[in-house]
């Protein structure tokens, strides 16, 4: 039932936004009582924190689970494919709810709450890409002075191409786009 609760509120926000949802829709949607609603979420606020951390939890698992196995060897080849598929399957993980994603972006700068939960979803992101780099460095110097920045510029770099393309309809050639910030990083990083 919680589930059920879950995931109609997940699609009225999508749809409507935390402000347009109300629990009396949620509960509709659903097919429960208030009662149950509230025997599982004190508000709609805690069921929308709820829901958020599910999904965030959901497009990080999406992102791990897909990554290919890293071939890291001496071949520059391997570096750059495997930035490539890691920043395809970063750009893909956005289209699990790509509605979603936009509502709860948008609220990330005037709601801590809203803002914790991204800004540990980006910590995680941040370890990820500096394992990643970590990794690289192993089997060639790279041309980074400070491994922490350089994961700071990547994943601002990914993070400012994927709203554009997803967000703003900016999606000319996706797959060129992210061959292109592949290649840039590549030049970056040795």
């Amino acid at each position: 039932m919680k589930q059920r609760i879950m995931e109609a509120a997940r699609l009225l926000f999508s749809e409507k936004g935390l402000h347009g949802t109300s629990s009396n829709e949620i509960v509709e949607k659903a097919g429960v009582s208030i009662g149950s609603f509230y025997s599982y979420f004190t508000n709609k606020r805690t069921l929308y924190l709820e829901v958020l951390e599910s999904f965030i939890n959901t497009v990080s698992a999406h992102i791990l689970s897909e990554a290919m196995e890293f071939r890291y060897t001496r071949d520059e080849l391997d570096i750059k494919e495997t930035l490539y598929h890691y920043l395809k399957n970063v750009f893909r993980s956005f289209d699990i709810d790509l509605r979603f994603h936009a509502q709860t972006i948008a609220l990330r700068f005037t709601d801590t709450d809203i803002a914790r939960i991204y800004d540990a979803a980006e910590k995680r992101e941040l370890q990820y890409i500096k394992n990643i780099l970590i990794q690289f460095e192993k089997s060639r110097p790279l041309g980074i002075e400070d491994i922490d920045m350089a994961a700071k510029i990547i994943h601002g770099s990914i993070a400012y191409l994927i709203h554009s393309i997803k967000f703003f309809n900016y999606r000319n050639n996706e797959d060129k786009l992210i061959n292109e910030l592949a290649q840039s990083i590549y030049k970056y990083i040795t």
